[in-house]
């Protein structure tokens, strides 16, 4: 079926022929099973002021806010600490708003796009390793929003955890407006 738009017109009648009796069955639908809302259900999620960033976190994860960071950069700044109970792996966020100091300590770093097929891009460096430890830095940004994201753990862990540490990786994202 061909379905076309004009700004004059709008949907073809095609269209809202199929709309109309997609509605029809959607409000004759009933149910005698419980429904739960799907909210109940989603993963948790890091959420920054304005609920603009977000990102997986498994459960049980301790979250700080307005943490003063020395072991990322060379300079201390503040940002916010996830950490698992186990203390193995963390993950570090920064609000760069502005004039943020972390901006002149990140402009070294090469980042590579991973996505921007939504209303934000998000962004990759190349494994970062230190003695026995890795960082991987992934920057999301959209048009007036950026965040710096680095998690931090030792290659070992990096390695046996990888799908998990893939997944929060692609699930960064900027809810931009």
């Amino acid at each position: 079926m061909d379905v076309e738009y004009k700004d004059e017109d709008g949907f073809s009648t095609k269209a809202e022929k199929w709309k109309e009796l997609l509605q029809s069955y959607v409000t004759g639908y009933q149910t005698t099973e419980k429904i739960t809302p799907i909210a109940e259900e989603l993963p948790k999620y890091y959420n920054t002021r304005f609920d603009l960033l977000r990102m997986y976190l498994p459960s049980k994860w301790e979250i700080k806010n307005g943490v003063e960071i020395k072991s990322l950069f060379s300079e201390k700044v503040t940002g916010t600490v996830v950490t698992r109970e186990k203390k193995d792996i963390t993950i570090f966020i920064f609000d760069l708003e502005g004039k943020s100091p972390v901006r002149k300590h990140i402009k070294d770093i090469n980042f590579n796009l991973i996505s921007d097929e939504y209303n934000y891009s998000l962004y990759d460096s190349k494994l970062i390793k230190n003695d026995e430890e890795v960082t991987q830095f992934l920057l999301s940004k959209c048009e007036n929003e950026e965040y710096l994201v680095a998690i931090r753990c030792e290659a070992k862990f990096y390695d046996n955890n990888y799908p998990l540490i893939y997944y929060m990786i692609n699930s960064v994202n900027v809810n931009c407006y």
